[in-house]
């Protein structure tokens, strides 16, 4: 489904935009092994804003993504 036909579905662009944010750092965090400080330079942000991001999305490195 494309993201025009999820909003036409009832969900929000806030929505598909953090679904999208979470998939990105799940792959990334996947990637480097929970490296977060790799992840935070990678994505140019501060390792405390990729921590926030973490548990905003409740991203657990025990769980597959």
């Amino acid at each position: 489904m494309s993201p025009v036909e999820e909003i036409e579905k009832g969900k929000t662009l806030k929505n598909l935009v953090d679904d999208y944010e979470k998939r990105i750092i799940s792959d990334a965090l996947a990637k480097y092994h929970w490296n977060k400080s790799r992840v935070a330079e990678l994505f140019q942000i501060t390792r405390q804003g990729l921590l926030k991001k973490i548990t905003k999305f409740k991203l657990d490195k025990r769980k597959k993504p």
